[in-house]
């Protein structure tokens, strides 16, 4: 949950039985993809793919601040940063992360 002064771009991450993914009255500016009209927004203002988040017997999220886009269109780390699936980040994390394994 974002912070006052923080501006949060979601995406491309999964989860799976999350109660709570965000809390309600973050401070921060968040903009949490979730469907195709929003990954068509972002796409549109970054000018590269964007990548839907996946919840799964997950709690909702209503995070869509478009004065999020308009921040970090102007910023090369995010226009030129090419994100994967949430299915493939899920597929990563599972063979990837964990105790003993560092990459």
């Amino acid at each position: 949950d974002s912070q006052t002064g923080a501006v949060v771009l979601a995406e491309g991450n999964y989860f799976n039985t999350v109660t709570t993914p965000s809390v309600s009255g973050s401070a921060g500016r968040e903009y949490f993809i979730q469907s195709s009209s929003d990954v068509s927004t972002c796409t549109s203002s970054l000018g590269r793919t964007c990548q839907a988040n996946t919840l799964t017997s997950s709690g909702s999220v209503s995070h869509l601040d478009s004065a999020v886009l308009t921040n970090l269109k102007t910023q090369s780390a995010v226009t030129g940063y090419s994100p994967m699936t949430a299915s493939a980040a899920a597929t990563y994390v599972q063979a990837n992360a964990g105790v003993g394994k560092v990459n």
